[in-house]
């Protein structure tokens, strides 16, 4: 199977999909998705909203690649919207 290539997180989520676990690169947990997304605009690639372990919920973007069975791993770093 040819390897996957990242894509923007905000375009790697499919329907229905909130729950869709996520990790960083390093392979750690760091949430679920919630199912909410904000679009991409000229400044920004788009972010998703993610709830963490300590149910904190936080926007995030970057790259990454879905992986069936595991949800989605990040191939970037964590961009966190202030």
């Amino acid at each position: 199977m040819p390897p996957k290539i990242p894509k923007n997180l905000y375009n790697l989520y499919t329907w229905p999909c909130t729950n869709r676990k996520i990790y960083d690169k390093n392979n750690n947990f760091i949430g679920t998705y919630t199912g909410f997304s904000t679009s991409a605009t000229a400044t920004s690639d788009g972010h998703i909203e993610i709830s963490t372990p300590e149910g904190k919920n936080m926007w995030i973007r970057g790259k990454g690649v879905y992986i069936e069975g595991i949800g989605i791993k990040l191939t970037s770093d964590i961009i966190i919207r202030k």
